[in-house]
């Protein structure tokens, strides 16, 4: 039994077999994106190449254009929602379908063992960020009981999702998950227990055909989330971890007043 935090949140790894299955089907489409200079890792090249030897979208029609429709990530929360719904979707009967393929199948068996080993590997990192953030913002979400990280081989490198589900707050990371340049725990980690904070409109800088807009926060509640947390990083980093005040900005520079939003979501919290 995984203990629980003094904030009563249970802190957990899990190696999910159908998060494998997923990322398996989704490369063997089609997936290819990648953020790391250096390309993909190795693992995950090494398994796209066991699944490309396959036409998958011959083999599985109803797959062929689940990536057109779909951003990863939706689909990723989506497959998540199972069993919270009355009834599966679209996604939810697809992925069972091509889950259940002998190949994503001989993979996990080969590889399912690497994943949870990197899975435990990280365990302790989330931990630590987990209850230093609730610290410093002086509490959990109410609507939290257990934080789960999961270990994604298969994915671009510094690649995250921060998902709530049913009250599992969901943390999904790529291969570069250790590393402290792109911190892919604690920027998801800090998506799911930020609190929610307004930020002013004469902060939120909003246009449909704006380079945020087009780097997928096309919403301005979705934009809203993205200052709240990136600027509550900058804070958490710079006044709990040390950070360089100046370097963190620079590298949130894509976000327009984003020093401004800092001191905003620091009044919110601090007071």
């Amino acid at each position: 039994m995984q203990k629980k935090s003094k904030y009563d949140i249970r802190i957990k790894q899990n190696n999910a077999k159908n998060i494998f299955a997923l990322f398996c089907l989704l490369n063997a489409i089609g997936y290819d994106d990648e953020n790391n200079d250096k390309g993909m890792s190795p693992l995950r090249k090494k398994i796209r190449k066991q699944l490309l030897i396959i036409d998958w979208k011959a083999k599985y029609p109803e797959c062929k254009d689940l990536l057109s429709k779909y951003h990863p990530g939706w689909i990723l929360f989506d497959m998540l929602k199972k069993g919270s719904i009355a009834k599966q979707t679209r996604i939810q009967k697809i992925l069972e379908e091509c889950g259940r393929d002998p190949l994503i199948k001989k993979l996990w068996n080969q590889y399912g063992a690497t994943q949870e080993k990197e899975g435990k590997e990280i365990l302790a990192i989330f931990k630590k960020e987990a209850q230093l953030f609730m610290d410093f913002v002086g509490s959990a979400p109410k609507n939290i009981h257990t934080l789960t990280v999961i270990a994604n081989p298969l994915d671009a490198y510094w690649r995250g999702y921060g998902l709530e589900v049913k009250g599992v707050g969901y943390i999904v990371v790529g291969p570069g998950n250790k590393q402290e340049k792109r911190n892919v725990i604690r920027h998801e980690l800090i998506h799911i227990l930020a609190p929610k904070i307004t930020i002013p409109q004469g902060l939120l800088i909003y246009s449909k055909n704006s380079a945020l807009a087009k780097m997928g926060y096309g919403t301005k509640s979705i934009l809203n989330r993205e200052y709240v947390v990136r600027a509550l990083q900058i804070a958490y980093e710079t006044e709990v971890l040390k950070k360089d005040f100046e370097q963190a900005l620079l590298e949130e520079s894509e976000f327009p007043k984003i020093k401004e939003a800092v001191e905003f979501v620091k009044g919110k919290i601090i007071g």
